[in-house]
């Protein structure tokens, strides 16, 4: 017999106050997931037995929220270390690729 399931809604921020599309929201403990709209708002339906959506994006901080029947908001925050790392990844990637061009340019130049 299927197991019943209940709808979840909501809406994701960003820090900013900004409705956020695109997040991945998860029924925590299952695979069940939903993505945010472009209004920032997203719902889904889960197992009775789901206690916490957690919100999540590429570039923020996780947040998780008790599914309590209410209307649930997440805010996620910037994550400053993952904004760093990728700045840090994208200048060394820019450098090698300087660096390769110049090797193709004096390669040239001998012949």
């Amino acid at each position: 017999m299927a197991q019943a399931t209940r709808p979840v809604r909501g809406v994701v921020f960003d820090n900013n106050g900004i409705p956020m599309a695109g997040a991945t929201l998860t029924a925590v403990g299952s695979t069940d997931s939903k993505s945010s709209g472009a209004d920032g708002t997203f719902e889904m339906m889960v197992s009775p037995y789901t206690k916490f959506i957690e919100a999540s994006k590429e570039g923020f901080i996780s947040a998780q929220a008790e599914v309590d029947g209410s209307y649930l908001v997440f805010k996620l925050q910037v994550d400053k270390k993952y904004a760093e790392n990728k700045a840090k990844a994208e200048a060394k990637a820019k450098a090698e690729e300087e660096r390769r061009i110049a090797a193709e340019k004096a390669a040239a130049e001998k012949t």
